[in-house]
């Protein structure tokens, strides 16, 4: 008896707590976040920077927009190679727009070194849907070329660039500060191995 009085004791100072800070404290919130990315697996890859060409079909504002979002990242340039629209580099990413359907429950694709965006695609009831914003739909799939797997179906998930989203959620996705330190994870740039290199500068005093 005495231990069921302690127990309704402190459940009821843990509900007295306000909601954030209980929430702050949790472990889950963190681990959910790191559920939400993951890389695919192989060696780190040597890059100076990927090209990204295209023609016609893609309005090249569309590029320039997904690559800023990736460009935001603090490991840009330095932790992981910066793309090139337009023109090509270490690796070479080709984009092109279809205006029909995937046939599949996605609107893009990402094979070999190509990226096609889809106009639509077959949602899972079989009935033929619009695809979602382009510039979403690009940053996800350099998302891939990068190195990153699609996100859960999760909740936790639905802001971050590598999910999955439907059209009833009205969330746009964002490159996030995991997704940034995942990829940098993959790849080696030639300014990390001058850095990791260089030799250590040490202050004397006379």
């Amino acid at each position: 008896m005495r231990k069921i009085t302690v127990f309704l004791v402190l459940l009821g100072a843990l509900s007295a707590l306000p909601a954030r800070a209980v929430r702050a404290e949790s472990p889950g919130v963190e681990l959910a976040q790191q559920a939400c990315t993951a890389l695919k697996q192989g060696n780190p890859r040597l890059s100076d920077g990927i090209g990204i060409v295209f023609d016609k079909s893609v309005a090249r504002r569309i590029v320039e927009e997904a690559v800023g979002r990736w460009s935001a990242c603090r490991e840009y340039e330095d932790g992981f190679p910066p793309f090139f629209v337009g023109r090509e580099g270490s690796q070479t990413l080709v984009v092109r727009f279809a205006r029909t359907s995937s046939g599949l429950p996605r609107c893009g694709s990402f094979r070999g070194r190509t990226i096609v965006l889809y106009a639509f695609a077959v949602d899972r009831t079989g009935r033929l849907r619009s695809c979602r914003s382009p510039v979403d739909l690009l940053a996800h799939e350099l998302g891939h070329a990068l190195g990153l797997r699609d996100a859960p179906e999760d909740l936790a998930c639905h802001a971050y660039t590598m999910s999955n989203l439907h059209d009833s959620d009205p969330l746009s996705r964002q490159v996030q500060p995991e997704e940034c330190r995942a990829v940098a994870e993959r790849w080696l740039t030639s300014q990390e191995i001058a850095r990791d290199s260089a030799p250590a500068l040490i202050a004397g005093v006379d």
